[in-house]
């Protein structure tokens, strides 16, 4: 479950990091929130931001969110065209990658936690393939997970069909939660299957050259 919650800018200092002893306080609030509404899920992401975000930040599509309090985004929803310009950019973009192989320097007892921030990479980097190979941004940003997976092993495109295999593999090794904190070798499983997701996911997008509608 994910929050988006706005705060006035001058709650942060350079641009979008909380001020100190702000986050502290928050933290302390969240705490007793998070425990108090646990709903037996997944770890709940309450993102921070700064409400003067800069001009090109684009807002979730409709029908994404649910607005809890106040009047909904600041930003306009991205159009078709900018959906799927971001997702070839994002996909051949090293920075991601990058990120993802910071595992090299995390203890075994680290490595389940490490393995829960892959989802930040995998997930989306299924999203976009899908999403530039239909040319149709607007409604797969709109599916859950596992509807994209399910439509990305429909397509005729043999990678598409083995990128749906793989991303099912990752979410089964991944939910097995109990045996990433007994098992070292499991969940180098699981985060080798997870760069296998992100190497296709980039080999795909080297081969798509046009994005227009």
């Amino acid at each position: 479950m994910d929050f988006h919650v706005y705060l006035r800018a001058d709650a942060f200092i350079y641009n979008d990091f909380l001020k100190s002893e702000l986050g502290l306080r928050m933290q302390e609030q969240m705490d007793k929130l998070i425990r108090k509404y646990d709903v037996g899920g997944g770890p709940i992401q309450v993102n921070l931001l700064n409400e003067s975000h800069p001009p090109d930040w684009s807002g979730p599509l409709p029908g994404t969110y649910i607005v809890l309090y106040g009047d909904g985004y600041p930003e306009q929803p991205p159009s078709a065209e900018d959906l799927l310009a971001k997702d070839l950019d994002n996909l051949k973009n090293p920075i991601p990658y990058r990120w993802v192989t910071t595992y090299a320097d995390k203890t075994n007892d680290q490595l389940p936690n490490f393995i829960r921030s892959l989802n930040t990479q995998v997930t989306p980097t299924l999203f976009r393939v899908l999403s530039l190979l239909t040319k149709d941004p607007i409604r797969i940003w709109k599916m859950t997970k596992f509807e994209v997976i399910g439509a990305l092993g429909q397509l005729e495109d043999e990678s598409a069909q083995r990128l749906a295999q793989l991303g099912r593999e990752f979410y089964d090794l991944a939910f097995q939660r109990d045996r990433q904190q007994e098992d070292p070798n499991f969940c180098r499983t699981v985060i080798r299957t997870a760069f296998n997701v992100v190497d296709l996911s980039r080999e795909i997008g080297y081969r798509i050259k046009d994005t227009s509608l």
